[in-house]
Parts: C-alpha cells; structure tokens; sequence
C-alpha cells in the first residue's frame, strides 16, 4: 500500500474546528495547566524570549502571556489558517509581543535567537526527520535554556477518545453541549483518523516513552523530566543542553 502523504492531512480544516474540540478535551487542559506549574518552578528573565513550535491556533502562548506579561514570543507553524486564528486571539488578548513565523521548520533558520524556553506540544511526531528538529531546537536555546515537549507517541484511537469525551460530557453534565460539538467538529475527527492511518503507514513517528528519552539524550539533551501523559497516548519531557553538545 502506498504510503500517506502530508497533503492527506489537511491541517487547514482542522484549524477552523480545533479549538471546539478542545474545549472538551480535558487532557488538552491538564497540559496548559502542567506548563503552568512548571513555569512557575523557573526563574525566568522577567523580559524572557519563549518560542513555541508548533504552535497552532496560539493556546499556550496565550496561556503564558497572562502569566508572563512582558515576556517575548515566537509563534512559528507552518499552517496558515492556524496561524491566522492565533493572530486573532492574540489581539484580542492585547498580546504585543509575539512574532508569527510562519515556515517549514525543516528550512526555518533563526539568527541566535537564544531562546529561554522552547516549547513543543503534540507537534514534533509529525515534523520528520526529528533528529535535525531537535538539533535546531538544541542550537536555538540559550546555554540555559529548556525545553518542554509533549509528543503523541502511540496510536490514536478515535473511539476511546470519543468514549472518554462522552464520560466526561456526562459527568460535568455537559452532554448536551458536547453532542453539538460533536456535530460541528467532525472535521477534526476526520482528520485524526488521518493521522492514525499515517501513524500506521510510518510517516508518523511513533515511540514509547524510553525511546523519546533516547532520542533527546542523542540531540545532546540532558532530560530531566520524563513520564507519560495525555491518557497515556503521549509523553512529556523537560529537557536542558547538554553543555559539552551546546556549541556542536
């Protein structure tokens, strides 16, 4: 069978319903609020430079930006339409101080950007090859900078997450509200069948949590932190540079 290509998943439509859904992914809001806690344990530079890569439709830079007011952000994706939707709330959150890149990161080149804190969320599984992803992750940080990934890693399973939403709709008495949802975000279903089907082809990288360590510790990442989470489907790592790689 011929493998998927990129083009099949259309990260366009997903755009226009991602932010739907995720308002009833409690997962989703147990990573915002597990960023949030650690940004709290770091003793950043008040005027601190923060990229986020693969930063979709801006939820977590919105998230840090109330936290940290006059902090500077890069927003880099390589879509569109995500990036078009994150602009817009970055307006109406009165955030000034982002830059929006819009690029391929596999051609992105930043002039010493010495970033305080990358952070990288659901997105590194689908920038392939991650080995030169994490090499210009590791030169993009300052000496004592860090990074934060949380990386899909198995299988997507669109009936157990859908099993899962429906508990919890019911559970915050909520079914109501998520059966509209549902209605209108059948596109981001789609489309995460999309990303199951390049998974299962390969063009998805997929891993276990021992091997995303591994393959951190190899791009000259010391990892601190690492565990599962997102239900188990993904997993989480707090990583700094490897000070003998750093000027590799």
């Amino acid at each position: 069978m011929e493998k998927q290509k990129n083009d099949d998943i259309d990260w366009g439509a997903y755009a226009t319903q991602y932010d739907l859904m995720c308002t009833h992914n409690d997962s989703y809001d147990e990573n915002i609020t597990q960023l949030l806690s650690y940004i709290k344990t770091l003793d950043l530079p008040e005027n601190c430079n923060i990229a986020d890569i693969g930063a979709g439709t801006g939820n977590f830079i919105c998230k840090l930006g109330s936290v940290l007011p006059v902090a500077h952000f890069t927003h880099i994706d390589a879509n569109r339409e995500m990036n078009q939707i994150a602009l817009e709330k970055y307006s109406r959150s009165g955030l000034e101080n982002v830059q929006i890149i819009e690029s391929d990161l596999r051609q992105l080149s930043l002039n010493n950007p010495e970033f305080d804190l990358i952070i990288c969320i659901n997105a590194l599984y689908a920038m392939p090859p991650q080995e030169l992803i994490l090499t210009k992750f590791r030169h993009w940080l300052s000496p004592t900078g860090k990074l934060y990934v949380i990386d899909l890693g198995r299988k997507m399973n669109s009936v157990d997450w859908g099993l899962h939403f429906l508990q919890q709709s019911i559970k915050q008495k909520r079914l109501l509200d998520y059966l509209r949802s549902f209605l209108k975000g059948r596109e981001v279903i789609r489309q995460n069948q999309n990303v199951t089907v390049a998974q299962e082809s390969g063009q998805y990288w997929m891993h276990d949590t021992e091997t995303f360590g591994e393959k951190l510790e190899s791009a000259g990442f010391k990892v601190e932190t690492l565990e599962q989470c997102y239900r188990g489907y993904a997993d989480l790592a707090i990583c700094s540079v490897d000070p003998q790689l750093n000027h590799m």
